[in-house]
């Protein structure tokens, strides 16, 4: 299963939101109590992600600066299930 806001593959348990694996959603997406975070809460993570090494890491280009990082973020994010209904008005 991959969460349905980012994209990000949940093998187990804790992975999942608020350690439930009934929770669409993963631990990077939501509070500790499994409740989903905002849209430009998760722009705001998913930027920083991408201008850090683990998403070198994990096989993706580093965005230069924050624009960037940015217009990458939100595109990623806009394509995932749970935002095409819950994102941005």
């Amino acid at each position: 299963m991959e969460c349905e806001s980012c994209g990000m593959p949940m093998a187990t348990n804790s992975e999942h939101g608020g350690s439930d694996p009934t929770n669409t959603w993963c631990v990077h997406c939501c509070r500790d109590d499994g409740a989903h975070l905002t849209f430009d809460e998760k722009v705001a993570g998913t930027m920083e992600w991408l201008m850090s090494e683990g998403c070198t890491k994990a096989g993706f280009p580093r965005a230069t600066d924050a624009r960037e990082a940015r217009a990458r973020a939100e595109s990623l994010l806009l394509m995932r299930p749970y935002w095409k209904t819950h994102g941005p008005k």
